[in-house]
């Protein structure tokens, strides 16, 4: 039955986690059940910060999706796209969204951390969100801030509990920009294409996934998170949880 999900990842997912070196979080909510691995510790969020900074975007921002942003875009480096763009006046809501989830544009992400009011007010409204492990200490890519030990942390509870709690409205928006991630890295990696989706951070030693998954008519909440690891090792193994939870499941709807 369903209602051994726990006991299932007790005997099948927590034993992936043990055989790898290395920090590791992962929380897991599905039907209403939650397997907790570390997912109560901060952990550095990489990329997956863009996920709480979407979910205030779309709650927070008085202003049409589609409303053009004037606001010349600061580059950044790093995975950033927007930077080499020729012209972006002409750029809305949805769009700096969209660069910043799809393809994790960090001259994007920058551009709704101004836009939000800065690390201040987005604190607080981290904390309206109910996050209190996650913090905003600096901006994507700026190095001499993560050099003076100012990093942006996430908990893997806190990140599954925002996504599950959203009203049907938000979470369906949401889902629209995590749906266009580029990166099939994670829980998906193995999975057939569209059964996830999700946003990935990575930083040095540091792989991150946050996302849904896709079991039939049912959604699996997930937030994976690891430090002090080889990527590539994260990235296979995160992909290895996904295979087995599609494997449980298959079994148990048969």
């Amino acid at each position: 039955m369903m209602a051994d999900f726990q006991n299932f990842c007790q005997k099948e997912v927590l034993p992936l986690l043990h055989k790898n070196k290395g920090r590791y979080g992962l929380a897991l909510l599905f039907n209403g059940q939650i397997f907790n691995y570390n997912g109560n510790l901060a952990f550095c969020a990489a990329s997956t910060i863009k996920v709480p900074l979407l979910v205030l975007a779309l709650k927070d921002l008085e202003c049409d999706i589609n409303m053009v942003i004037e606001k010349p875009l600061e580059k950044t480096g790093g995975s950033s796209l927007l930077e080499y763009l020729k012209d972006t006046s002409s750029l809305t809501l949805h769009d700096l969204l969209l660069f910043m989830i799809a393809i994790s544009d960090n001259s994007a992400t920058n551009a709704i951390i101004d836009l939000l009011g800065g690390f201040s007010s987005i604190e607080q409204g981290f904390i309206n969100l109910g996050l209190n492990q996650t913090k905003l200490r600096r901006k994507m890519m700026d190095l001499t801030a993560l050099k003076k030990g100012l990093d942006n942390t996430a908990s893997p509870l806190e990140m599954v509990t925002l996504l599950s709690s959203l009203d049907n409205t938000t979470l369906a928006k949401v889902r629209y920009f995590l749906s266009k991630q580029l990166f099939n890295e994670g829980l998906g990696f193995f999975l057939n294409e569209g059964m996830v989706e999700h946003k990935t951070g990575s930083l040095y030693t540091v792989f991150n996934d946050v996302g849904l998954l896709k079991l039939g008519e049912d959604i699996l909440y997930y937030a994976y998170y690891s430090e002090d690891i080889n990527i590539g090792e994260s990235i296979i193994l995160a992909g290895n949880i996904g295979q087995t939870i599609l494997r449980w499941y298959q079994n148990e709807s048969n």
